[in-house]
């Protein structure tokens, strides 16, 4: 994922919840691979973001077979 593309993941997630974000990866070593992602974030009692809690899972093959 690209910084600025992730950089609006976290702005959207800090919005309000986000589901099935889709991008692809790139891993140590050059392999791509596309993930589904979610988040949401968790406040503070006075609404301040602690942190993010997220899934990512690998669509790689979801993707490939759609092509």
């Amino acid at each position: 994922m690209e910084p600025e593309q992730f950089t609006q993941f976290l702005s959207a997630a800090a919005e309000e919840d986000v589901a099935d974000f889709e991008t692809e990866l790139v891993l140590p070593g050059g392999r791509k691979i596309w993930v589904s992602q979610n988040a949401r974030a968790v406040r503070s009692a006075d609404g301040t973001v602690l942190h993010f809690e997220a899934t990512l899972e690998d669509i790689t093959e979801r993707k490939r077979a759609a092509d």
